[in-house]
């Protein structure tokens, strides 16, 4: 092997064992810097980290400490999506997918949640006997108002204080002036929104693609929820009822926020 190709060899077993270390590549795309979470055993060689069988060793591990300390816990699918903000289609996949390689903004809610390190939740280091297991304190978590469909169209001139004795807590970003909202209609099942579900809206966030959206239509009582979707230029509105057609947005079409959360009825 030449000079040159030792030092590069050297460098690259240098640069390794850092990212080993800490778990982590900071990679610049478009003059920005993204974090995202790598699947490394601390000791393996630079071959090796990119063996599948080795990130699907550490990706068993999270599937068993997670489901783990969730039963220890007794803590549900919908409690820890309260808790962290993580979706719950995404926290089961952590239970179940060895080869779902989270990014670190989904692993850290959940490992300071149960108050461990990221190494202790994807196995990389034991966690200690005495350790205290989660502590959920509601007293921290927003008050986010509950208010009805039809006052969602003049929501920018309620202020919180008019309805503070109905609410719902949620410690998700929902903006300076969110609010919630009562799902009344049993037509919405096949997009997984159960009646009686609260939805948590933020109402300065803007729409994108697949988002679910609270829309009002000029000269109707009452808005309605819709999917946003957008191709190219275009933006359609879908029903969550399965018999309508999607139609497109038009200028009588008003946004009044985006849903964030889903607190279903359900029990998980």
């Amino acid at each position: 092997m030449s000079t040159l190709s030792n030092r590069l060899y050297n460098f690259q077993s240098i640069t390794w064992s850092v990212i080993i270390k800490y778990g982590l590549i900071f990679l610049l795309r478009k003059n920005s810097l993204i974090c995202k979470t790598e699947w490394v055993i601390c000791g393996v060689s630079n071959q090796n980290l990119h063996n599948r069988h080795d990130e699907n060793l550490i990706g068993r591990h999270l599937n068993h400490i997670l489901t783990t300390l969730m039963e220890k816990n007794k803590v549900s699918l919908t409690a820890l999506h309260r808790n962290t903000g993580i979706a719950m289609p995404t926290i089961k996949r952590l239970q179940t997918d060895s080869t779902c390689n989270p990014t670190l903004t989904t692993l850290l809610p959940i490992a300071s949640f149960f108050g461990i390190s990221i190494n202790q939740l994807v196995g990389l280091e034991p966690i200690p006997a005495d350790t205290q297991g989660y502590l959920e304190q509601k007293m921290h978590w927003l008050k986010v108002p509950i208010i009805t469909w039809q006052e969602t169209i003049h929501w920018s001139d309620y202020t919180s204080l008019e309805f503070s004795n109905n609410f719902v807590c949620t410690e998700v970003d929902v903006g300076k002036k969110p609010y919630a909202l009562t799902v009344n209609d049993d037509d919405w099942m096949s997009s997984g929104i159960l009646k009686n579900s609260i939805l948590i809206i933020n109402s300065e966030m803007i729409p994108t693609h697949k988002d679910y959206a609270v829309v009002y239509k000029s000269g109707l009582q009452i808005p309605t929820l819709k999917q946003v979707i957008i191709d190219e230029d275009k933006i359609c509105l879908k029903s969550l009822n399965p018999y309508f057609s999607a139609i497109p947005l038009d200028n009588e079409h008003k946004f009044l926020g985006v849903v964030i959360q889903i607190r279903s009825t359900r029990q998980d």
